[in-house]
């Protein structure tokens, strides 16, 4: 059976209508997967921090220094513990503390940026 000019503008009609459903579906969940991950990162690190300022974990790789740097940047609050030649020394309580309140504040503004490897706070 031939397909008509009416048929072909239906089946262009569908398409469209197919197409713009699926790009509703895929938008939100892979901006909901960034956030998700950037919490997941967000939160590892706060656990670095508190195993280390609650003396939960002795933490000689060093992971405490990386976690504290990121946690600087991405907050904005600096650690209170003083820098030596190899970096801060041991974060504080109270680092763990503000670092934490700051995170249930913000982590809905908290997204992954798949092309930095890292996190970005949005507006």
């Amino acid at each position: 059976m031939p397909l008509t000019r009416l048929s072909l503008e239906i089946e262009f009609i569908f398409l469209l209508a197919f197409l713009t459903f699926l790009s509703g579906c895929v938008g939100p969940s892979t901006q909901s997967n960034r956030e998700s991950k950037a919490q997941i990162v967000f939160e590892e690190k706060l656990s670095i921090i508190e195993a280390f300022a609650y003396e939960l974990d002795n933490d000689s790789s060093g992971r405490w220094i990386g976690a504290t740097a990121f946690l600087q940047e991405t907050t904005g609050i600096l650690t209170e513990s003083p820098a030596g030649f190899f970096g801060y020394y041991r974060p504080t309580k109270n680092d763990y503390k503000r670092w934490s309140a700051w995170y249930e504040e913000n982590k809905h503004r908290l997204v992954w940026e798949e092309e930095g490897s890292k996190i970005i706070v949005k507006e």
